[in-house]
């Protein structure tokens, strides 16, 4: 256990490390070792464990994507935002007839809509 305290990397340390001292630390409580060894492993532990936390946490902000903002508003020398210009309206036009309602054949013929 005090080797295990003494060389242990903190900043290249892997799930697997904490998982050793872990099991490292229950051996030694198991067998009655000192208290400030198992508490200094303890305080080893968790720093590992948040250690490789953070390292998770820059990586996700790393693989973020970048945002994109859109450009601020243009000002005038008072300050005051300048208005965008406006899309033209469609041109006014003349409409084309709309066709008449075609009646189809089988609807004209009544004696097969009487049967």
């Amino acid at each position: 256990m005090r080797h295990a305290n003494g060389t242990a990397p903190v900043a290249v340390a892997t799930n697997d490390d904490v998982s050793h001292l872990e099991d490292l630390i229950m051996k030694a409580t198991d067998k009655k070792v000192a208290v400030e060894y198992v508490q200094e492993g303890e305080v080893l532990a968790g720093t590992m464990q948040s250690n490789i936390n953070a390292h998770h946490i820059l990586a996700s902000f790393l693989d973020y994507p970048m945002r994109e903002y859109p450009d601020p508003p243009q000002l005038d020398r008072r300050g005051n935002p300048i208005p965008q210009k406006a899309a033209p309206p469609p041109p006014k036009g003349r409409r084309g007839r709309e066709p008449k309602f075609i009646i189809p054949d089988w609807a004209t013929e009544l004696n097969a809509l009487l049967k």
